[in-house]
């Protein structure tokens, strides 16, 4: 996994996940909204770790959420 921000021009001023991976698409659009919304308008380790940590406990409570019978 390698983050980054703008390793490429066209690429935007937010860190972003490179890839083509689900990983990466899930974090750059979160990323992205956190962006624009104003969560923060500075690199931010922070910001990356909440991305990341939100990502993973979304997928943890898919996998593991309760079936209702």
């Amino acid at each position: 996994m390698k983050i980054t921000i703008q390793a490429k021009v066209d690429d935007p001023n937010y860190p972003i996940m490179d890839g083509k991976t689900p990983s990466a698409k899930e974090f750059n659009l979160r990323q992205e909204k956190l962006w624009k919304t104003g969560a923060t308008q500075k690199y931010d380790f922070q910001q990356v770790v909440t991305v990341i940590l939100e990502m993973l406990l979304d997928d943890y409570d898919q996998k593991h959420k309760e079936k209702k019978g």
